[in-house]
């Protein structure tokens, strides 16, 4: 006997009125609907052009091109796309000063256009999913974040893009702790991800999970809405929160994280060497077999120009003050971990020996112009409650935003005004004529960088609008096919500066026009037979030759000739000197007509005749 089930609807989308079983097992489903929808996600840029301290700073396919206001190139025939996230710069691209090349010139509007991003669709509060797979999970897991939106109805943000805020938990915690840490902040969205096993993976912890790529997606998801403000997100960690904010904070090239803030947190020496200040990309997917961390010695640079800001307990009995052996791991000592950072952002050559203290009774370390601060506390391990009013001022003016940007109107601009654009994305189809280097800068053209245009590198089959080639051009190929064919009013051009070849080539055209030398010399006929009223003119500057020719042969026609020489030949059916005779010597001529004038050409029987009728008459 089969059993009947109710209707069933999976989290995944999988949705059936109903189903039966039967006794052998066997699964009946009568509809089965799927009902997720995927959101869409754009594709990624070729360049994110963002800004920091008033230069532009630049991600290629995601990874930081090093340097302020960096050379980027770009190739001929290839359409590019810059996604803006600016706060004071605009973007626009220049030709080179005519007088001066090496510097901006006028602006260059050929094959821009520009777009607002506009999605339709706002971060709500919530909860964000992410799936992932690793070693301890590899058949997929459901990572979470804890999203709190503010009300912005009747303020000053509505209409406005929010920045972000990103706050780990400490181990042992979830993120409903992550956003408690972090709710005093009124005017940010609020984001706090779940570590796997309420803890994060940063080498000597159980979990294992990606927590590097779970902080990547959630950035990457901020494209999908339009009130979330790209530009501007900071990092807040708390405990093992914290040792994931700062190995984030030197992992990252994303300069779209402007601050990183942490509790207790620590620097351990798989991060960093301070024997030699360098860092290293601190890789934890693999795995000894004895659960221990494969560590990758891979030499990083920090992203530079970012604020960090550090609150540390002298008294905490996990995270070490002085530094220390935790789980198996070396930490640094809180001294030595805000000099590391400095050090990553900075030159900065001298290590503060001992803090300022402060109205609050804190000692604090200030680097590179209060860009880097430690606020160490005495008498307090990770319960900051006491200080609770100062450090939440501290953070607020840290994070404080200056300006917000509105919310994008769906908008397309092409060549001039898609020039001098925050924000959206610009659309770069880069013309085959473009100059071989461009400037992009400010509206005023400082800062600028250099835009390299190169010649395109093709590999296999390919459709183009238009083709530039300026060096050898070869198009070889068994039994190929080559067509020059340009519709409407396209032309062929072919203007070697030296003498070139084109062999066994048959030449149809409606006209054949050349100003230098011609030859045709084929083993075979060589026909020149204008049609419908088509004429044909052979007419040399200096003296030619016409050899071996029978002029009149089928057509008999009028020949003018100021001299006419022929060893051998027939003329038939031509008048001779029509208008003005001329001389002329023949080694032989046959006249059919008695001549009637005087300067008529006679002939011998009409002479014999006349010689004979004189000479009777003469009696001779």
């Amino acid at each position: 006997m089969a059993v009947v089930f109710k209707p069933f609807e999976t989290d995944y989308g999988y949705k059936s009125p109903g189903f039966t079983v039967d006794v052998d097992g066997n699964v009946t489903v009568r509809t089965i609907t799927n009902t997720y929808t995927p959101p869409v996600i754009p594709p990624s840029p070729d360049f994110n052009i963002n800004e920091t301290a008033g230069a532009f700073t630049i991600l290629n396919k995601g990874t930081a091109v090093v340097g302020n206001n960096p050379t980027i190139s770009v190739e001929r025939g290839t359409t590019y796309t810059f996604v803006l996230d600016t706060s004071s710069l605009a973007f626009n691209i220049f030709k080179p000063d005519v007088a001066t090349p090496s510097v901006p010139g006028n602006l260059y509007n050929e094959g821009l256009s520009h777009a607002n991003t506009v999605t339709g669709l706002d971060l709500a509060s919530g909860i964000l999913n992410f799936s992932q797979t690793w070693q301890q999970q590899q058949s997929g897991y459901n990572r979470t974040a804890q999203v709190v939106v503010p009300d912005t109805t009747d303020t000053d943000l509505a209409q406005k893009k929010i920045p972000v805020v990103i706050s780990l938990h400490d181990k042992g915690f979830d993120q409903a702790n992550g956003i408690a840490n972090v709710n005093f902040i009124s005017d940010k969205i609020l984001i706090a991800p779940q570590g796997y096993g309420n803890e994060w993976n940063v080498g000597y912890n159980t979990s294992k999970a990606d927590d590097i790529a779970l902080i990547d997606s959630i950035i990457s998801s901020f494209s999908l809405y339009d009130n979330v403000d790209t530009r501007d997100i900071t990092i807040i960690g708390y405990g093992n929160g914290a040792q994931l904010a700062l190995q984030y904070s030197n992992y990252t090239q994303n300069a779209s994280i402007k601050n990183i803030i942490t509790f207790n947190g620590l620097l351990n020496v798989d991060q960093y060497l301070s024997t030699d200040h360098s860092f290293y990309n601190y890789s934890l997917e693999a795995q000894n077999q004895d659960e221990s961390t494969i560590i990758n010695w891979t030499p990083i640079t920090p992203l530079g120009n970012k604020k960090v800001l550090m609150f540390n307990g002298k008294d905490d009995l996990q995270y070490l003050f002085n530094g220390g052996t935790i789980a198996g791991q070396e930490f640094y000592s809180a001294e030595d971990t805000v000099y590391g950072m400095a050090r990553a952002d900075s030159s900065i050559e001298i290590k503060l020996v001992s803090g300022t203290t402060e109205a609050d009774g804190s000692e604090s370390y200030s680097y590179d112009n209060d860009a880097v601060r430690m606020y160490a506390f005495t008498g307090i391990a990770n319960n900051f409650t006491t200080y609770q009013n100062s450090i939440r001022t501290r953070i607020n003016s840290q994070i404080a935003t200056s300006t917000y940007l509105d919310i994008p109107v769906a908008t397309t601009l092409t060549e001039a005004e898609a020039q001098g654009k925050q924000s959206g994305t610009l659309t770069y189809a880069v013309p085959v004529d473009a100059p071989d280097s461009l400037f992009y800068g400010d509206t005023d053209g400082n800062p600028y960088g250099t835009l390299t245009v190169n010649q395109p590198s093709i590999i296999g089959a390919g459709v183009f609008s238009s083709i530039l080639d300026t060096g050898d051009l070869l198009a070889e190929g068994v039994d190929a096919q080559i067509r020059l064919q340009p519709t409407g009013t396209g032309t062929v051009t072919i203007n070697p500066a030296t003498l070139g070849t084109i062999n066994n080539m048959n030449i149809n055209a409606q006209n054949l026009s050349t100003s230098g030398q011609v030859t045709l010399t084929p083993n075979a006929d060589v026909t020149l037979s204008p049609q419908a009223g088509g004429t044909l003119t052979v007419r040399p500057t200096d003296i030619g030759v016409v050899d071996n020719v029978t002029i009149g042969s089928v057509i008999p026609r009028n020949g003018t000739f100021s001299t006419l020489n022929s060893s051998q030949g027939t003329l038939n059916n031509t008048t001779i000197g029509l208008t003005s005779a001329a001389s002329a010597a023949f080694t032989g001529a046959t006249v059919t007509s008695d001549p009637t004038n005087a300067n008529d050409v006679t002939k011998k029987q009409y002479v014999d005749n006349t010689a004979t009728v004189l000479a009777i008459a003469l009696g001779v």
